[in-house]
């Protein structure tokens, strides 16, 4: 039997539903840039499971939890927001952070008429949410497949760049 009830602790389980998928595209999107995977990739893949895993507990057992239990996990909770957000905007993760980076490139496709790509990162982070429902393996499998199209999309700026020099 599952129970559940809409207290503090299970609208922060919400709150991370939603939050890990974010901070692991956000991972994904910046070993396209970089090109240092191995390290990232274990911080990507534990900070997508454990934190799908404990928002899971936190929204089914979050009812259990007295008031300044549930005031930590707030505590816990925002913390990671803070840390990863921050880390987010220090690695100069946009929505339209390509743009940015290789104006020339996008400067070079709109006068030859070429195509640039882009990275569709909300779509990634949507596709990643639809699979919530097959837990860990689902939201894995597509955070491969971005960060195999976000590699696809930097080399083809970069060639675009080198093209317009």
């Amino acid at each position: 039997m599952v129970n559940s009830s809409l207290n503090w602790a299970s609208i922060l389980g919400i709150v991370l539903i939603f939050w890990t998928p974010f901070i692991s595209i956000a991972g994904v999107e910046r070993i396209s840039r970089t090109g240092k995977p191995k390290a990232l990739w274990a911080l990507i893949i534990g900070r997508y499971v454990f934190g799908q895993l404990c928002a899971g507990i936190l929204f089914f057992q979050g009812w259990r939890l007295d008031p300044i239990l549930q005031f930590s996990q707030l505590l816990l909770v925002l913390g990671l927001i803070v840390e990863s957000g921050y880390a987010i905007l220090r690695d100069g993760f946009s929505l339209n952070g390509d743009a940015k980076r290789h104006k020339a490139a996008f400067e070079y496709a709109n006068r030859n008429q070429v195509q640039a790509p882009k990275k569709s990162i909300l779509l990634w982070y949507f596709l990643t949410l639809i699979t919530l429902p097959l837990p860990f393996l689902g939201g894995l499998i597509v955070l491969f497949m971005a960060s195999h199209r976000f590699g696809k999309v930097e080399k083809r700026l970069v060639e675009l760049d080198s093209r317009n020099i």
